[in-house]
């Protein structure tokens, strides 16, 4: 009846539609989701009632104080997961599909990672990442390399139709299962570009074209991943003796494993809201991430047998070192926790000089392995060979978040948490307002660069890199000198490697610059304070002689002292109502603003 009733629906809209093609699309799809819930939605009800059933026994058993009666503890941990179970359940029998969602999802996608080459060549490296850890725990490293490497061999070099080399016919129809489960084409892409999901986005031509044209290589790189992946682990379950329909199994799990399962219904819930899909709309692989490697520190001591610890152990610690390798020491997770107790600790224990853990740590590494070598302990060594910056993509350390340039405080800091906030979208909009800020100072070419998407983005970087290097905005040259292998890198997407580490040694420079400026100027705010409330200045002159022994070059001298003692009184006098204004300009702005002059003294 309800798919009677659907054919009659009507959105005040008179006659028909002449889009065929969106009418079969949008029927087909809907019809699809019918016939689905007729043949799955009792089964998924019973199980949910029978859980129910379960677990009210399961309490009663408690209440009577049975003698093998459950605690209350554990009662309260079968709640809390029936009531997610009934949630996830009222969800898929009916989402909560936004048009507006859906669309705003499209354009981030589009703005930040379609037709990105750098997307999708850093897709691939989840393979070797997270993949080939997790095999070769399970069939040691050797024997999953070389599984892996010619299962992904065969997956690229047909374009991700690796059935195309397929000639057992055991392989090819565990491939086709894989392939019927949407376990290899149903990709981030396709979830992120709002395809996945059937909505009208996908049924509307105007829209899936070019959707699909844009997110191609990105698709196919995915694509690619998944077949090199499920291929390898149906092979090595073979190998050691599982049959078809485990092998089948174990290929899947390690797919949705490694690369995740990105639909909606797999989001943890916090995600599945509208609102919630726009600002986290990337960070579905960052919760993916995150809980593998916690669920596999945490089995690797609190496993229930041997052999679960030391899986675990292996894959945890295979993910470090390949992480380490491409993204260096700085890309594996645990270097936040150094970061944040060695920033903490300066703060309560340190002196007064400037502290950045990030220039501290590569200084140590240039003073005990030598400065070539830092470098590749600290970024890894994919940068150092390949001359472009994969670290940054690939690091575990800033899966939510990604670092500030500099340490940042009050106002600022809170700005850049905003910036991880806000999403993709309010990325975009960010770039848009700071670009057209920057066109309207008279900086054209880099105000558009600022606005453009990604690949537009990348693009007119390299031009700009051919033509006249890397310069700041001021004109400024940071790389002078950029060869043609360095712009290629630019055009891809990546930045090069010797252009990121000359801005980050800048960034360092500029951090601690100011941050003696600014304790320069507290200690002047601070003498100028004790000398307003009339308090004794010795304590204020005692940390200034201090400063003044740390840095002659900038010393805090007595002319400087009784300098701004007379601005701050001047400031004081001149300012009418809260406002300084230009003494020469006051008289125009207040006539131009309708005030009434002030009488004169």
């Amino acid at each position: 009846m309800s798919m009677r009733k659907h054919s009659i629906h009507r959105k005040k809209v008179p006659g028909f539609s002449e889009d065929i093609l969106r009418t079969f699309s949008k029927n087909a799809f809907h019809g699809a989701h019918q016939l689905a819930r007729l043949r799955h939605a009792h089964e998924l009800q019973g199980t949910v009632e029978a859980a129910q059933m379960s677990l009210d026994n399961y309490r009663r058993a408690n209440e009577l104080g049975a003698p093998d009666a459950p605690n209350v503890l554990d009662v309260a941990r079968g709640d809390a997961l029936l009531g997610e179970l009934k949630r996830r359940h009222e969800y898929i029998m009916s989402p909560k599909d936004s048009q507006l969602a859906n669309v705003a999802n499209s354009i981030g996608f589009l703005y930040h990672l379609g037709a990105s080459p750098a997307s999708a060549i850093t897709n691939l490296t989840q393979n070797a990442q997270v993949t080939l850890p997790v095999l070769g725990a399970h069939h040691g490293f050797a024997k999953a390399s070389r599984m892996l490497g010619a299962a992904i061999r065969d997956a690229a070099r047909t374009g991700g139709n690796i059935d195309r080399t397929l000639t057992n016919p055991e392989e090819r129809r565990a491939y086709n299962v894989l392939l019927a489960r949407g376990d290899i084409t149903k990709t981030q892409t396709h979830t992120l570009a709002a395809l996945a999901e059937g909505n009208r986005l996908q049924s509307n031509p105007v829209w899936a074209r070019p959707l699909a044209a844009l997110g191609y290589m990105f698709h196919k790189a995915e694509v690619i991943n998944r077949e090199g992946a499920g291929m390898a682990a149906y092979r090595l379950a073979r190998g050691r003796g599982d049959d078809f329909n485990a092998a089948v199994q174990y290929a899947s799990d390690i797919i949705n494993g490694t690369h995740f399962d990105y639909s909606a219904s797999n989001r943890p819930r916090y995600m599945q809201g509208n609102a919630a899909r726009i600002a986290f709309q990337f960070k579905n692989y960052s919760q993916n991430m995150t809980w593998m490697m916690y669920r596999n520190l945490y089995q690797a001591f609190k496993g229930e047998t041997p052999e679960i610890r030391r899986v675990a152990l292996k894959t945890f610690t295979g993910i470090m070192g390949t992480t380490a390798l491409m993204a260096g020491t700085m890309g594996l997770p645990m270097i936040n926790a150094v970061k944040y107790t060695a920033n903490a600790a300066h703060a309560l224990f340190g002196d007064d000089e400037p502290f950045d853990f990030d220039t501290e740590y590569r200084n140590w590494l240039v003073d005990n392995v030598g400065e070539s070598a830092a470098k590749w302990v600290a970024n890894g060594a994919v940068n150092q060979l390949t001359g472009a910056n994969l670290a940054n993509r690939v690091s575990l350390s800033n899966l939510w978040f990604q670092d500030a340039d500099r340490e940042l405080e009050g106002k600022d800091a809170y700005y850049q948490m905003l910036d991880g906030i806000v999403g993709p979208l309010g990325g975009m909009a960010k770039n848009l307002f700071v670009g057209s800020k920057m066109v309207a100072d008279g900086n054209v070419e880099r105000g558009i660069e600022t606005m453009m998407p990604k690949f537009a983005k990348d693009a007119m970087k390299a031009l700009r890199f051919a033509h006249d290097g890397a310069n700041t905005l001021q004109g400024a040259p940071i790389v002078p000198d950029v060869t043609t292998a360095e712009t290629f890198i630019q055009g891809l997407g990546f930045t090069p490697t010797r252009l990121f580490e000359q801005q980050k040694e800048n960034s360092a420079l500029y951090g601690y610059q100011q941050e003696i400026q600014e304790r320069r100027q507290r200690l002047m705010n601070a003498y100028a304070l004790a000398v307003k409330a009339g308090d004794d200045t010795d304590i204020a002159m005692e940390k200034i002689h201090v400063f003044n022994r740390q840095y002659p070059e900038i010393a805090i001298k007595s002319e400087a002292l009784r300098q701004s003692l007379r601005a701050r009184a001047r400031y004081v006098s001149e300012s009418e109502g809260g406002a300084h204004l230009q003494k020469k300009l006051a008289p125009r702005l207040r006539e131009m603003v309708g005030e009434e002059q002030p009488p004169a003294p």
